[in-house]
């Protein structure tokens, strides 16, 4: 399946301003100057996930001996990322985060379980192994 996935942070398309404390002389003036604390990114978008599963459950001799395979793998991409730029210090502000990594998860799950019932009382034994991958597989300024 595909979702998309938007708690990326808060009001990013917008630019943000902060007085300076510094006082400035200007014709004669004394004023106050304005400070641009970030740059804008206009183009932000949701996240996307793409997810992929596949499993079979078994049982044997009458469901006394039970357990399950899964395999699954999940793709994140347009995950917002730092650019690897710098702007000069003239500028003031930072560059926005962009949608611009990628990640993938990949794993498998093996459970196995045990019933025997003994008179009036059922006894089990069960357990599980898992084993997960994630990784970062790219960016669209060329980082892997």
């Amino acid at each position: 399946g595909k979702l998309g996935f938007d708690q990326t942070g808060n009001f990013q398309y917008l630019s943000t301003y902060t007085i300076m404390p510094t006082q400035l002389m200007i014709d004669g003036a004394v004023r106050s100057g304005l400070n641009a604390d970030n740059i804008p990114n206009l183009n932000i978008t949701w996240e996307n996930m793409t997810t992929s599963n596949l499993g079979i459950d078994f049982g044997l001799l009458g469901n006394s001996i039970s357990g399950s395979f899964d395999v699954f793998y999940r793709l994140r991409s347009k995950v917002l990322g730092n650019r690897q730029v710098s702007l000069p210090d003239i500028v003031g502000a930072t560059l926005p985060r962009e949608n611009i990594e990628e990640y993938s998860n990949r794993g498998v799950e093996f459970s196995l379980d045990y019933t025997k019932k003994i008179g009036e009382v059922t006894v089990g034994l069960g357990g599980n192994m898992k084993r997960k991958d994630a990784a970062t597989t790219g960016s669209a300024d060329g980082r892997t």
